[in-house]
């Protein structure tokens, strides 16, 4: 396997404070710099699409909401 494919997982598994000690301990290689870049965009990328499925799943249940608020109000209008 390639090295930087080997450090690129190795990377991957550390934590955020570890891999920041690593991106400043090994900044004085252009292919450290690029890896651990890659690393934190990916880490940047998976938390942006997490929080837009919270946010859609989050719309979601307001829709729902406001729909049920709705529905009461029309049974409310009916019944009287």
């Amino acid at each position: 396997m390639d090295t930087s494919v080997e450090e690129r997982q190795k990377l991957g598994k550390m934590t955020l404070d570890e891999l920041a000690d690593w991106a400043a301990r090994h900044h004085d290689l252009p292919v450290n710099r690029a890896l651990s870049s890659a690393e934190f965009q990916r880490r940047q990328t998976a938390a942006a699409e997490a929080t837009a499925r919270f946010t859609r799943k989050m719309a979601l249940y307001m829709l729902l909401s406001v729909l049920a608020l709705f529905a009461g109000v029309i049974a409310q209008v009916i019944i009287r």
